[in-house]
């Protein structure tokens, strides 16, 4: 960071840090005084300490001395190297540098460093100074395991993995290996000191559940410390065997889902029915479907059977059945729709519904819609039209949205619309017929440090549709400062809440118009932030009715534990100090928080809301209040098995009175078999009476149960099965003769699956689309000496049913040995077995293999000259071979040897003493 300060500044700082730091020695009758710093801090990126002492003869003759320094544990001395022996004359000074290095465990606590300083008469001084490191968390992570593949009857998953604490202090670290696929979710935790690392392999049994619907897998392997830094690797997990199906069978499959549910509220029962289904066809055609009963039971007089199906090509796309949309209008019916799209992005739709006979839902609609660009403009349009058969009312609109720009850190969207609702009959107290607008646009840009995002719309009051008389405005600007952030923001809502008023209440009373605005501050930590916002909020009602202005303030504070806990505050706050004509101070609160910890939470609400008569002052009469409190717990279980319970204590808003819940949600889902279960309960504790509308305080508990099945349909065949047949040709005719052996345990990939030969030499791969398929040869050592005879990548178009011959020629073979070097008494823990050995040709391809468990291994190869090579990946500082790589040549001969020493050093310790004066 570069010093802001001016010249002067810095050296009367210097200066004054210097007297302040400087420490005058001369005791039990000694010649010399001592100057020195009496502690130094090493910073992240600080790698040396420097402090020089400055020695002063106070006497009047010479003076003979020798210096030695001796520094703790985990720092490393540079200067003095060795001890000095100096004279000083009369009066004379002598500045000595003493230069200390930090090393990478050197830990963030002081520690002494010791000065002796012994005269030719004996007299000694011991001069002591403090040194330490900043505490700096920091460590790397080598993932030693890339690949694991079980083959035959193995269950166990062995991951290596290296963690190395290169911080200050001591390093918490957890591991985490998951993968959702096979419900994998284990965790390893382990502490290291400065500077230290471990290797250590973690091992994961597989259940037969999991080993059944295992192929190949991608196991996220995290490591994560207690600040929320982590590293993360991807180890692929694969399951080697010779049969394979791709899909259940060889035909076409019709998958088709069932749906039950049951609904238990208060002292009503109902239930319901429905199925779903989707045939694919040829030239990616598909058919979709779904019927649904209403709920069958007590009071269900809104519900009807629905059903709609669906016709796809990659062109077009063709529907009819339940139309329920709430883009425009609000439209719940019956009707179809037909879109054409003649290229990503672009599409053309047309559609029309005709109400259900359902109360409340009286509206006809049509509508034609489009997509498409202008340039680099996004262009979309949409023709309306309704007709309500309650009110008469007859509704068209024309509505435009444009993207017009739209980059990284830039984007512009504008909107415009026109429309009108009319009658053909109007009657004397009917409205007039007047033409509507709307017009609006969005705008966001921003930068690393600023940021602003601007809102409006405005639709006039004939304008049709839900969004008649609305208009917002919302602009916000935001700049970052470092860790914090500003920012000023303004809101503005006038809603018409046109479906509540013309359909159910015919009122205004649900009208509320507010405006906002006020200034606001975040600050943003590790895992969490912070957000306070202050301002003002007013409110009105219908018909110009005034509500509280609000002097407000508004806090939000959420922030994270690692992965074990969390809580979130959301307070808002407002204050009106002379209300109405009575000029009454008025209230408003709504405060949450929830807390979490690991399965376990607890959350609680309260909200104050003043209430007002229905006159035209809108008097203030009183409070609500509502108090709501409970703990819950979330947690999985049987891998599949999702639970959430709840205990909330409320009080009422209607009568006072304390209410007790219990409850909870319990989801089961099973990709694999297609079944999803979901139960959901509400239970009141007691009976209490209530003036509370019907269904509240009501016991709720509903059931919903789906299962997908694949229903094959035997006249469409769809899927062909590959065999493969490796061999040992030995009369070079690329046939299969009599007498030519299968080669067994031969480990090929097809589109990078994993497969291996069986014990008939046979690999088997069903019921897989008509395509062309990849086989790759990655480690050719089931038999030694042999390579297969059409390269190490073939391709195969397979059109039909086939089985394939794979003949192998002989080969090249390099083979050798691991060998360890070490002392006669070290407990080493070196493993020959598993380690991978390497060997690249000139065009750069590679071939490699394992070692066995006394650390033997060969690799089949053509001729060539290659380099052989181990993993350095496999080994350590104090681990690892005395030569990494080799080369050899066979283009000449056939077999080459190439044999590996590895050197532990795991022992050994180094001591460093200065020389003797």
């Amino acid at each position: 960071m570069k010093c802001w300060l001016p010249p002067i500044l810095r050296i009367a700082l210097l200066f004054g840090c210097n007297i302040t730091c400087t420490k005058l020695v001369a005791q039990n009758g000694s010649a010399l005084s001592i100057q020195h710093k009496d502690s130094l801090a090493a910073e992240k990126d600080i790698q040396f300490l420097y402090n020089n002492f400055r020695i002063t003869n106070t006497e009047n003759h010479n003076v003979d001395f020798t210096v030695s320094i001796l520094v703790p544990d985990c720092w490393r001395l540079l200067a003095p190297a060795k001890a000095v022996r100096k004279q000083l004359g009369p009066k004379e000074s002598w500045v000595i540098p003493v230069i200390v290095m930090k090393q990478q465990n050197s830990p963030a606590k002081w520690m002494p460093v010791s000065v002796r300083i012994r005269e030719q008469s004996g007299v000694e001084q011991l001069v002591t100074y403090q040194i330490k490191a900043d505490p700096v968390s920091a460590f790397a992570v080598t993932p030693l395991t890339q690949l694991v593949q079980l083959k035959g009857e193995e269950r166990i998953v062995s991951i290596t993995t290296k963690i190395r604490n290169y911080g200050t202090v001591d390093g918490i670290y957890t591991t985490e290996f998951k993968d959702n696929a096979l419900d994998l979710n284990h965790q390893l935790k382990l502490k290291l000191r400065p500077g230290m690392d471990t290797v250590f392999t973690y091992q994961i049994r597989i259940t037969e559940n999991q080993w059944n619907r295992l192929q190949r897998e991608k196991i996220a392997v995290t490591v994560e410390d207690t600040s929320g830094t982590s590293y993360m690797n991807v180890v692929t997990l694969e399951r080697i065997q010779s049969e394979l199906k791709a899909h259940p069978s060889p035909f076409n499959t019709f998958p088709f889902t069932v749906e039950a549910g049951f609904i238990k509220w208060g002292d009503q029962f109902n239930y319901y029915m429905g199925a779903r289904g989707e045939i694919a066809m040829a030239n990616d055609r598909n058919l979709n479907f779904f019927y649904r009963t209403k709920q069958y039971g007590m009071g269900n007089t809104l519900e009807r059977n629905v059903f709609g199906v669906e016709y796809s090509t990659p062109l077009w796309t063709f529907y009819g059945g339940l139309m329920n949309e709430i883009k425009y209008f609000y439209t719940y019916g019956t009707g179809g729709r037909v879109t054409y799209k003649p290229k990503p992005g672009t599409y053309i739709s047309a559609g029309a519904s005709i109400h259900n006979n359902i109360p409340g839902f009286t509206n006809d609609n049509a509508t034609l819609s489009a997509q498409y660009n202008v340039g680099k403009v996004l262009l979309t349009q949409a023709i309306s039209a309704n007709h309500d058969t309650s009110t008469r009312y007859n509704s068209i609109l024309f509505s435009n949205e444009a993207l017009v720009l739209k980059k990284e850190n830039l984007s512009l969207t504008v909107n415009a619309g026109v429309g009108q609702d009319f009658t053909f009959d109007r009657r004397p107290f009917d409205p007039q017929n007047k033409i509507g607008f709307a017009a609006g646009y969005t705008f966001t840009a921003g930068s690393k440090k600023v940021g602003f995002v601007s809102q409006m719309q405005y639709n006039s009051d004939g304008y049709p549709g839900l969004t008649k008389g609305l208009r917002i405005q919302s602009h916000n600007l935001t700049w970052r400062l470092g860790k914090s952030g500003i920012g000023a923001f303004y809101q503005y809502n006038q809603s018409g809440v046109t479906l509540l008023r013309d359909t159910i209440y015919n009122t205004d009373d649900l009208k509320y118009n507010f405006t906002k605005y006020g200034l606001t501050y975040g600050y943003y930590i590790n895992g969490g932030n912070t957000a306070l916002s202050v301002g003002k909020l007013r409110q009105e009602g219908s018909i110009n009715n005034t509500l509280p202005e609000y002097a407000f303030a508004e806090l939000v504070y959420q922030q994270k534990f690692g992965k074990a806990g969390s809580i979130f505050l959301n307070t808002i706050n407002g204050y009106d100090p002379a209300y109405g004509k009575d000029k009454k101070p008025v209230y408003l609160n709504t405060t949450s928080l929830v807390g979490t910890y690991k399965i376990v939470g607890l959350k609680g609400y309260f909200v104050q809301t003043p209430m007002f008569d229905r006159s035209v002052d809108k008097n203030f009469v009183n409070y609500q209040q509502t108090i709501l409190a409970g703990p819950f717990v979330n947690f999985t279980t049987l891998k599949r098995l999702r639970v959430n319970l709840f205990y909330n204590l409320s009080k009422s808003l209607y009568d006072n009175r304390i209410n007790n819940m219990v409850g909870g949600n319990i989801t089961y889902h099973n990709f694999h078999n297609g079944l999803d279960v979901n139960l959901m309960a509400n239970i009141p504790l007691g009976t209490p009476e209530t003036d509370a509308p019907n269904g509240i305080n009501q016991q709720y508990v509903s059931l919903n149960v789906r299962k997908k099945f694949n229903i094959p349909i035997f006249y469409q065949r769809r899927y062909y099965t590959l065999n493969l047949l490796p061999f040992y040709d030995v009369n070079g005719n690329s046939i299969k003769d009599p007498g030519e052996r299968p080669i067994r345990n031969l480990e090929v990939s097809i589109n990078d699956i994993a497969f291996i030969s069986d014990a008939n030499g046979l690999i088997s791969y069903k019921h897989i689309e008509p395509d062309n398929y990849k086989l790759q040869f990655r480690a050719v050592n089931a038999e030694k000496g042999i390579i297969p005879a059409g390269g190490l990548s073939q391709t195969i178009t397979v059109t039909r049913d086939m089985t394939l011959p794979l003949p192998f020629k002989k080969s090249s073979v390099i083979a050798g040995f691991l060998n360890i070097k070490t002392d006669s008494i070290a407990a080493t823990n070196v493993r020959l077995e598993n380690i991978k050995v390497i060997a690249t040709d000139s065009a750069g391809i590679s071939f490699s293999t394992l070692t066995d468990m006394k650390g033997a291994y060969f690799i089949n190869v053509p001729a060539g000259k290659y380099i052989v090579s181990l993993n350095p990946e496999a080994f350590t500082d104090k681990i690892k071979p005395r030569v990494m790589a080799y080369q050899v040549d066979l283009t000449v001969k056939t077999d080459a040897t190439v044999n590996f020493e590895i050197i532990d050093k795991s022992r050994e310790i180094r001591f460093f003493k200065p020389k003797q004066p």
